[in-house]
């Protein structure tokens, strides 16, 4: 039987299997209620079982916000998400672009209320790099009055492409250690193993303009200042907020984009009318693995699955 996520057209593969959702961290000890009072607004969180991405803006916004509310700490976008869906958290909190990814292709979840956060997002240098950080923002500069960002914004976040364009570096002598998590497009994610995104083309380039190419180093999210802060990656960019917290542990460039942070949860649990955009119209079930075959499938990065369905 086909599971209740394959109205969706993101499909995950297991081994062997086709799944509709993906394994929970082991120190997640989640329980999966199934009644939640419906929901109207954010106002409705406070004593409700809200996810966050560990180290996200989100995890200290929530627990300042809503101290009644249980907060849940997830590794990546992906498993927040799948958390909501297999309702072992009540609601999730997450960048509004993403979600908007999600949104598009899934009849299953739905936003909630209005924006809970609005910030810059700029790209994090170690303190005392600053010889890189302005270089960086002088190519920001520059990008941004030839026309090259505003073409990534409608590229990226306005027609919701998903190819790269092609970058060059010239005969590059190193690399550039950028730390990323893929936690999707538009801001970057893996499409048939090669990282795209946003975040992915503007690092590349700036990279370009320096003779280099670039080395990603994909880690959870929670991880990345900390590598940038102990010198293990020369640069993060995976569409990170700029606040006063993390300025003191690292230094960020111009903000090259704002966001907004919005609430998500089942549609079924959110009182009609109180989504801050309406979904998509129900789609289909699938009924055979044929019918994959003009879908976009998720895979875990490295696996036999991942090779399975880039041959089939």
């Amino acid at each position: 039987m086909i599971p209740r996520m394959a109205r969706a057209l993101t499909v995950f593969l297991t081994l062997g299997v086709l799944a509709g959702c993906t394994e929970q961290p082991a120190s997640q000890n989640l329980r999966a209620d199934t009644a939640t009072a419906k929901m109207a607004s954010t106002a409705d969180l406070n004593d409700k079982r809200i996810g966050v991405v560990l180290g996200s803006a989100y995890d200290r916004y929530a627990q300042n916000t809503y101290p009644g509310a249980t907060i849940l700490q997830f590794d990546s976008g992906t498993d927040l998400r799948q958390a909501v869906l297999s309702r072992k958290v009540d609601a999730g909190l997450g960048d509004a672009l993403p979600l908007m990814e999600v949104l598009r292709t899934s009849d299953e979840l739905a936003l909630l209320g209005e924006p809970v956060l609005s910030l810059p997002l700029g790209v994090g240098f170690r303190k005392g790099n600053t010889e890189l950080r302005e270089d960086f923002n002088r190519f920001l500069s520059q990008i941004k009055e030839n026309g090259v960002h505003a073409e990534m914004v409608q590229r990226w976040l306005i027609r919701h492409e998903t190819q790269m364009p092609a970058v060059a570096a010239p005969n590059p002598t190193e690399n550039l250690v950028v730390g990323v998590a893929a936690g999707g497009l538009p801001f970057a994610a893996v499409k048939d193993g090669v990282l795209v995104g946003f975040d992915i083309e503007l690092v590349t380039r700036f990279a370009a303009t320096r003779g280099q190419g670039v080395t990603f180093s994909q880690m959870p999210f929670g991880g990345l200042i900390a590598a940038n802060a102990s010198g293990k990656v020369d640069l993060i960019a995976a569409s990170i907020f700029i606040t006063e917290e993390r300025r003191e542990r690292i230094d960020f460039s111009d903000p090259y984009y704002d966001e907004t942070g919005r609430a998500y949860a089942l549609r079924s649990n959110v009182v009609d009318g109180a989504s801050g955009a309406a979904g998509p119209a129900a789609k289909p079930l699938l009924s055979s693995l044929e019918d994959l075959a003009d879908k976009r499938i998720g895979v875990q990065l490295g696996t036999v699955d991942d090779i399975y369905a880039t041959k089939t």
